[in-house]
């Protein structure tokens, strides 16, 4: 289940996709009968933003060291 969010962040690689996993994930854990109740679906809920900035982050790390060696590489 955690790669899933990850992978989804990496795969879309912007930070608008944190709250539409949010909003997902304890919806496809309920809707398949994984749990229910409030609280789990609020640790869902948290789990899956902390999962899916982690994913996003690797894209959005990535390319700042790639526009960092860029402009290193231009300036000399």
């Amino acid at each position: 289940m955690i790669p899933t969010l990850i992978l989804l962040g990496v795969a879309v690689g912007r930070w608008w996709v944190v709250a539409i996993a949010a909003i997902a994930w304890p919806i496809v854990l309920i809707g398949t009968k994984v749990d229910t109740g409030f609280p789990f679906a609020v640790e869902s809920a948290v789990l899956a933003a902390i999962n899916t900035v982690a994913g996003v982050a690797v894209p959005k790390c990535a390319m700042a060291i790639v526009h960092k060696f860029r402009a290193h590489s231009r300036e000399t």
